[in-house]
């Protein structure tokens, strides 16, 4: 049994501006299947990630952040 129920990958661009399509969120659970996106096409910003975090993330989840 897996101490996480999910995992997700977070890529956090480094430029500058409200909305970036270089950030994206992925989420997985346990097993070989591949990761999927959080919002497919959605053009990120920080601040929906970090209302993704607060308020949309499965609970049990690890969370991978490239910064």
């Amino acid at each position: 049994m897996s101490r996480f129920a999910h995992f997700a990958a977070i890529d956090w661009s480094g430029a500058v501006g409200p909305r970036q399509p270089g950030i994206a969120v992925a989420l997985c659970a346990p097993g070989s299947a591949a990761p999927s996106l959080v919002r497919p096409g959605h053009i990120w910003s920080r601040q929906d990630v970090l209302d993704w975090l607060l308020t949309d993330m499965p609970h049990g989840t690890l969370i991978g952040f490239d910064l």
